[in-house]
């Protein structure tokens, strides 16, 4: 029995999470360089890969997990999740709450209000007071997403209904939202993305993983990519993001397909990172803030420096996340598992990764966000 069997796990996706985790925290260098340094350095525009990336991983592992059997109930599936996101998530929100309170010249977009406050902790679509709709911790935009897509499985557990049609049917809906949605939009209806396509392609290529049936997910697959593409170029969307879907799919369907060759060829050091890919995705920010706040503080001279300086903020970013996740993330996640009385989660493909805070490619797009207050 080969290492994957034996966890039940698809250990190349575990792969992906870190190249994933990675591409976000790329995405982010430039800004960071900018507002620092000064330099104008290209910016990597991975980032919103990353996250779509992540979104199908999320689809194939809810696959996988509401297949078992016993089938999970709605309540325990929503427990697990609680136990593994909320945690940290929390922790570093409450990070930027303190921040604001005791130093708010160090903080931008203030001040947030109470309301703002408890939306951006319950994972909701909040709107700051510069119109965006964003967190307070703005890295856990995606978790909203990610909560939207966890109760639409537990609506079809709950219901006994087949968790990959419906979620199908939900992300089609938000799509055709997406396209049909102006510039002056409601605060809910940031749910209408697209991108909730990631997680409906991710759940056709986990039915794809357990049955073999290839022909059975072709189609689906084309439709969704069909579907993506077609409101993307009515979005007036570049190439990158016409092709985003597409790519997401080719990438994490080569992982799974690939997954009885290749998969216990995974080296452990990646494992180990998988692990931390969450706590990488909530904590890198504040790691590239203080390596380009010490830079910043040589003067001019760091500007030469720049790309040493990017080598050192991405491998401190990482070290620092391995160490929160085994110090801070896994304890926090195995006591709010004993308190809601799920069994602490393992190891698997976790939530995707968001941006940090300040712009990136990976944000979703100004657009959707520039509206006025409502």
């Amino acid at each position: 029995m080969t290492l994957a069997q034996k966890s039940g796990q698809v250990l190349l996706l575990q792969a992906l999470r870190v190249a994933a985790a990675l591409a976000v925290v790329l995405s982010h260098l430039s800004d960071q360089q900018q507002s620092h340094l000064g330099t104008d350095t290209a910016e990597l525009e991975v980032g919103r890969l990353g996250v779509a990336v992540f979104f199908g991983i999320s689809g194939v592992v809810a696959v996988l997990v509401t297949s078992r059997r016993p089938r999970p109930t709605w309540w325990g599936f929503l427990v697990r999740r609680l136990a593994r996101i909320v945690p940290l998530a929390w922790l570093v929100t409450t990070l930027k709450l303190v921040t604001v309170l005791t130093a708010p010249g160090t903080v931008a977009r203030l001040p947030p209000d109470a309301p703002y406050v408890v939306l951006s902790y319950a994972f909701l679509p909040a709107r700051a007071v510069d119109g965006l709709v964003q967190p307070l911790w703005t890295v856990c935009w995606t978790l909203s997403l990610e909560f939207a897509f966890y109760s639409v499985v537990a609506l079809a557990l709950a219901t006994r209904k087949d968790p990959v049609r419906l979620v199908v049917l939900v992300a089609l809906a938000c799509t055709v939202g997406d396209v049909l949605r102006g510039d002056d939009w409601p605060t809910w209806a940031f749910y209408l993305d697209r991108l909730a396509l990631c997680f409906a392609v991710g759940m056709l290529l986990g039915r794809w993983h357990l049955d073999g049936r290839r022909r059975r997910c072709a189609l689906p697959l084309a439709a969704l990519s069909a579907a993506w593409v077609t409101a993307s170029l009515l979005d007036g969307a570049g190439v990158a993001e016409v092709l985003l879907l597409p790519g997401v799919t080719a990438i994490v369907g080569t992982a799974v397909a690939s997954e009885p060759r290749l998969g216990d060829r995974v080296p452990r050091v990646v494992l180990h990172l998988a692990d931390a890919s969450y706590a990488l995705y909530l904590v890198h920010p504040l790691v590239l803030a203080a390596v380009f706040e010490a830079a910043s503080a040589l003067g001019p001279s760091a500007q030469d420096w720049w790309l040493a300086w990017d080598g050192v903020a991405v491998l401190l970013s990482v070290l620092t996340s391995v160490v929160a996740w085994r110090h801070v993330d896994r304890p926090l996640t195995r006591l709010a598992g004993k308190v809601l009385g799920a069994r602490s989660p393992g190891r698997g493909p976790g939530p995707g990764p968001g941006p940090g805070p300040g712009p990136g490619r990976d944000d979703p797009p100004q657009h959707r966000q520039d509206a006025a207050p409502h």
